[in-house]
């Protein structure tokens, strides 16, 4: 799509210039995901332990994620909220940052779920189904964040107000 640039003050007084309607959207998610992530930080993974059965966790790559993604949060609501042209790429690349930890936290660094004490059989069918669910999560967690990046990518390439606010410019008129 062919592009007119416009000076900063042309944008500033443009009606899509600002962080509104999806783009504000977008911004709020990114505040609840955060939110999500300071919480998953300061409470750490736990488990229900059912009669004598232990379930220990061990999440150190979770913990490290949680640590990445609420930096990377904070810096892709800083550049958001300066108007920073370079926003919708920084935005672009958290995203895409957060599916590859993703791959490579689900490939490298398993959570691994230790279930001890108990009956054997108990423990088993337990460990079992903690595997199985374990892997569900991951697996459904992956296709929604790359569904995620895929759309966002797709707006924050495409978006008038994301055009007319960070890139200060409009569709040409052909």
């Amino acid at each position: 799509m062919p592009w007119r640039q416009l000076s900063p003050q042309e944008a500033g007084q443009h009606p899509l210039y600002g962080v509104r309607g999806w783009l504000l959207f977008f911004m709020i998610l990114v505040v609840i995901a955060m939110a999500v992530r300071i919480y998953g930080l300061l409470v750490g993974p736990a488990m229900d332990t059912p009669g004598d059965v232990q379930v220990e966790v061990n999440a150190t790559f979770v913990t490290a994620f949680n640590a990445i993604a609420i930096v990377l949060y904070a810096f892709v609501l800083f550049m958001a909220f300066s108007y920073h042209p370079a926003f919708p790429t920084v935005a672009i690349a958290a995203l895409w940052i957060g599916v590859a930890l993703d791959v490579v936290g689900m490939l490298f660094f398993p959570t691994e779920i230790t279930v001890t004490g108990g009956r054997p059989e108990a423990r088993q069918v337990l460990q079992q189904q903690i595997d199985q669910t374990a892997t569900a999560s991951l697996t459904i967690g992956l296709i929604v964040n790359v569904v995620i990046a895929l759309l966002l990518t797709w707006y924050f390439l495409s978006s008038k107000r994301v055009n007319v606010t960070y890139r200060h410019r409009v569709p040409a008129e052909g």
